[in-house]
């Protein structure tokens, strides 16, 4: 599958530089699939888990552009959680070129947190990262890289997103409870040096976990933690008070932000992202497929997904 089985039709983009704050001499190649990469890319040894990862300034003025979403001068902030076998590093790199293209119009302050508990990398990642690798879930749960093989041989034998979930979890899936990952997650948001935060932006495990998060806050009655989310290459969410999955056609809690839902057509969990789609309310949501894998593409897919990012930003203001 090429470039067209992206779901809009775009010029190329060839300008893929990056913030200052990350060199461009460290990232200089282009992620095919999750984990797979060219040559090892930017590794930190700092924590960033209380440092923004900034839009760029104007060098001319020393000013940050401005967007519609917030008022002039305020930044817009959004926390992100890596998925399974990774860290916030991985997942600050991966997303590098969006920050850039977002920079050019948009103020905003991504914020990145590192999973709960330590774990195996993902397949792939060791060769190309440096650890430590952690995720959300508790280790009971299937690990994103034990999902794909799985996946590949149930999504050809179902009708649609909730029955590829339901025969997920009965091949063992189901085998995780999402409570302390929400525990985890919602304290940290709330008592983030840098919060309240605008937005969510989870891959994968941390899709799930944000997504667990917010369905189990509606159904707690509470107020919404985010005004928006991301999702890229979501996995099913896991129930909150007891092990199994979250499915629209079994639960009424629906997510009442706007969300953005990204995934791959080349991804053998994509079912499972949309699935997540259809616990969301369908007139704020918005779903883009760019073609590839279980990634974060970089090249000409991230004009087209930061274009996506600046809807749902709009569609957050419009149901305010």
């Amino acid at each position: 599958m090429d470039d067209k089985a992206d779901t809009l039709r775009e010029p190329r983009t060839t300008d893929l530089r990056l913030p200052a704050r990350l060199p461009q001499s460290k990232i200089n190649c282009v992620p095919s699939t999750y984990g797979h990469l060219s040559k090892k890319l930017f590794s930190p040894q700092a924590s960033i888990s209380e440092r923004p990862f900034r839009t760029h300034r104007d060098p001319a003025t020393n000013q940050r552009p401005t967007s519609g979403f917030k008022a002039e001068n305020t930044i817009m902030k959004i926390i992100c959680l890596h998925g399974a076998g990774a860290n916030s590093n991985i997942l600050k790199t991966l997303l590098a070129p969006m920050i850039y293209e977002l920079a050019k119009s948009d103020q905003v302050d991504f914020f990145f947190i590192d999973g709960r508990v330590g774990c195996a990398p993902a397949i792939g990642l060791a060769e190309q990262y440096d650890g430590p690798y952690y995720r959300f879930l508790n280790n009971d749960a299937p690990h994103d890289s034990q999902l794909g093989g799985l996946a590949r041989s149930v999504s050809k034998s179902v009708a649609g997103p909730e029955d590829f979930a339901r025969e997920m979890a009965r091949q063992g899936m189901a085998s995780a409870d999402s409570s302390q990952a929400c525990d985890y997650v919602e304290q940290q948001v709330e008592q983030h040096v840098n919060g309240p935060f605008d937005a969510v932006l989870g891959f994968s495990e941390g899709s799930s976990v944000a997504a667990s998060l917010m369905l189990r806050r509606a159904a707690q009655g509470k107020l919404p933690l985010f005004k928006f989310a991301i999702f890229f290459c979501a996995v099913v969410p896991f129930r909150f008070n007891d092990k199994g999955l979250l499915l629209a056609d079994e639960r009424p809690e629906r997510i009442e932000v706007a969300t953005l839902h990204i995934v791959g057509a080349r991804d053998p969990v994509r079912l499972a992202g949309v699935s997540l789609y259809n616990l969301c309310d369908q007139r704020l949501a918005a779903f883009y497929d760019h073609g590839k894998g279980h990634t974060i593409p970089w090249g000409p897919q991230t004009e087209n997904i930061t274009k996506w990012v600046r809807e749902i930003m709009q569609r957050a203001q419009m149901a305010l």
